[in-house]
This record gives C-alpha cells, sequence and structure tokens, in this order.
C-alpha cells in the first residue's frame, strides 16, 4: 500500500478576551447661588433680612451693609456700604467690622471643587480699609476662605472668576463678604459688589464597569466584539484608543456598550460612561498577533504500509500543535505533536482504507494547513 500526500488549504480561527476596570473622574460644574441684586429694592441690611441679604456686625462701627442704586457696578443695583445716611460711601474714621451674608445657607454637601465669581470695585486704605471674603456654618462664626484675597484700592470694576473656595466641599454654608476699616483715613466708595456666582462639581455616582469579549490576541485584519457590563448611572458612552496609554483619541461612532475592534497592532481601550459626570473604565491593552502558519512538507511523496511519513512545517511563526480528522471538520490533537515536525505513522494514526486528514495549529493565532494523506 502507498500513500500520496497533497498540501494545503489555510483556515483562520481566532476570538479575544478583554477585561478593563473603573477608574479616573471628570465633572461639569452646576450653578449652586447667584445674585445680580435686579430683583431688589432699596435698603440697609443692619438688624433685618432685606431682600434675602443680612448683615452681621463684628465690631462697632457707623457703616452698615446695603443694596441700593446709587453706585450699581452693572444694571440697576448692587450691595455697597452705607454710612451718616450716605449710600456708596463707609465711616473710615471709625473703626469697624462686618459681615454681609445671604441669610439662606448654600448647600455643597453632595458637590467638590466649589468656585465664586463676583465683580466690584473698591476704595479704602490699602493694608487699614479692605474687603475680604467668608463663610460660616452657622451665621455668626465667620472664617475667611484660603484664598479669599484682599479687596482693596480699585476705582473700576475687577472681576473675580472662578475663585477656588473648596473650604466649604461637602459643607452646607453661608456665604459672606466681609469689610474691616480702622479709624484712620480713607477713600470712597467702600466695598461694592456684584454679580456673584457660585458653581461646584457634582460627586458622581456613575460606574464604568468593565469590558469582555472573546480570547486575547487576536489576528492580524480579524475583528473581535467588545462588550461593556456591570455599569450603572451612564447614559451616554465614548469609546476610546490610545498607543501608549497615555494619549487617548475617541473612536467615532463607538457610542454603545458594545464595539467591534479590528487594530492592526496592539493598542490599548477604554470607555468613558457619562451621565452628568463621566467616569473612565481602566484601559486594557488588546495583543493583535502576527502568527503566519507556514508551509507544511512531507519527507517521501509516496508511502509504504507500515511505515511512516515526517511531515515539517517551515516559515511559521508561532507554537504549534497538530491535529488529526477523518472528515475535516472535527479535529483532535495529536499528543505531544508540539513541534514543527511530526512523524506518521498509517498504524496508528488513520485506519487502512481511509483517508486522513491532518494539520498543524500555530498558536496563539490558530491559522491552520491542511494536509490530506490518502492511499493509492
Amino acid at each position: 500500500m502507498t500513500l500520496s500526500i497533497k498540501l494545503p488549504n489555510v483556515i483562520r480561527i481566532l476570538s479575544v478576551v478583554l477585561v478593563l476596570f473603573c477608574s479616573n473622574l471628570l465633572f461639569s460644574q452646576s450653578t449652586l447661588f447667584s445674585e445680580n441684586f435686579e430683583s431688589a429694592s432699596e435698603g440697609e441690611l443692619s438688624g433685618t433680612t432685606f431682600n434675602g441679604w443680612r448683615q452681621d456686625t463684628e465690631n462697632s462701627t457707623n457703616s452698615d451693609w446695603a443694596i441700593t442704586n446709587n453706585c450699581p457696578i452693572s444694571g440697576s443695583y448692587s450691595m455697597t456700604l452705607h454710612s451718616y445716611g450716605n449710600y456708596c460711601e463707609y465711616a473710615w474714621d471709625d473703626t469697624g467690622e462686618e459681615v454681609a451674608y445671604y441669610a439662606t445657607t448654600i448647600d455643597a454637601t453632595a458637590y467638590n471643587s466649589v468656585t465664586l465669581s463676583f465683580d466690584w470695585t473698591c476704595g479704602g486704605e490699602v493694608n487699614y480699609d479692605y474687603g475680604r471674603i467668608c463663610y460660616s456654618t452657622n451665621g455668626t462664626t465667620w472664617t475667611d476662605f484660603s484664598n479669599s484675597g484682599t479687596y482693596v484700592n480699585q476705582g473700576s470694576t475687577q472681576s473675580v472668576t472662578n475663585l477656588d473656595i473648596s473650604d466649604v466641599d461637602g459643607l452646607t454654608f453661608y456665604l459672606g463678604f466681609r469689610w474691616i476699616n480702622d479709624s484712620n483715613t480713607g477713600s470712597d466708595p467702600g466695598w461694592n459688589i456684584d454679580n456673584i456666582v457660585v458653581k461646584a462639581t457634582a460627586n458622581c455616582s456613575v460606574t464604568a464597569g468593565a469590558i469582555s469579549a472573546g480570547t486575547d490576541p487576536i489576528c492580524n485584519g480579524n475583528s473581535t466584539t467588545l462588550t461593556l457590563s456591570g455599569y450603572s448611572g451612564g447614559t451616554t458612552f465614548q469609546w476610546q484608543s490610545s498607543s501608549d496609554d497615555a494619549t487617548w483619541s475617541n473612536i467615532g461612532g463607538a457610542t454603545s456598550p458594545t464595539y467591534s475592534a479590528s487594530p492592526s497592532s496592539d493598542t490599548y481601550y477604554r470607555v468613558a460612561v457619562t451621565n452628568g459626570c463621566t467616569v473612565y473604565s481602566g484601559s486594557y491593552l488588546l495583543n493583535v498577533s502576527n502568527s503566519t502558519a507556514g508551509t507544511a512538507s512531507a519527507s517521501t511523496n509516496s508511502l509504504c504500509s507500515g511505515n511512516s511519513v515526517t511531515m515539517s512545517l517551515s516559515g511559521y511563526n508561532g507554537s504549534i500543535q497538530w491535529q488529526s480528522s477523518s472528515n475535516g471538520s472535527s479535529w483532535s490533537n495529536i499528543g505531544g505533536a508540539t513541534s514543527s515536525t511530526y512523524v506518521a505513522s498509517p498504524g496508528s494514526d488513520f485506519i487502512t482504507g481511509q483517508e486522513l486528514l491532518m494539520h498543524h495549529v500555530v498558536q496563539p493565532s490558530q491559522m491552520l494547513n491542511l494536509l490530506r494523506l490518502t492511499h493509492v
């Protein structure tokens, strides 16, 4: 009995597994409080709550906070100092300290990165008559913000934009404007204030979940479906990719919990999950295999019954597992056949009178070459 060997067909098989973890927060700001005094009327804050504002007098003074249309920074009304019956003036000849504060607390318990913006003008006296920004949790004990600064000696309108007042992150607090002066000299106006805005970032309750697929790596030129699961709170999704796990780019159109990935080289992936705030899943490196099946050959083109033939594989890239089949669809690993050569014996590898199909599996890409052994 002799056998002839016919070479080869090529088959490709692949799959990928991908796991990502949650990390990193990115948020947008919300407005917690704003005041431009345009719905107010004119009057003093001392001893009463007026248009939502109130004064806490720390030391005796002839100056009081007021809301007036006599010296508005913008619009018709601003908050300013009042003394001796005159708005927009302060009692520079009297020692004093008084705080104008919004009489309703601002709730930042579910927020972080609180900021303050406002417009102001001030005469005063450098180092002696000036304004500072403060807060209180009870309306009586006042603490200057760490980043308050000092407000004095500016006749034209100045703007403070997004001042960091994160001292009150997670607190319910009163916002105050503290005026301090000695009894020497100074210049009007006192401290005029307008267009107050407090903003903050909501604490995030979104969970990014994890990504899964088949197996890792995949073959160059093929694709796999990545699926995000275990996420919560998110309403929008954006897949991103990176070559270095540092610089990320959005993947156009990849805005659902699944994505079909087909990179040509090793690539990192992550998902941005958003609902008011954004959480990024941890990065995962999807490996791309450039394995090749190579070419199989046999030591002889004819084989007598009882003899064996040595089959060799060359030009491959990857690890090897030889398999056999009698029908070309159901394949079984051949134990120990994991090198580039394999010795096939008619008595052990197939039954006399039957056709034997054999192929090598190049791992990890699982690219197959088919060897067909037949009787002649």
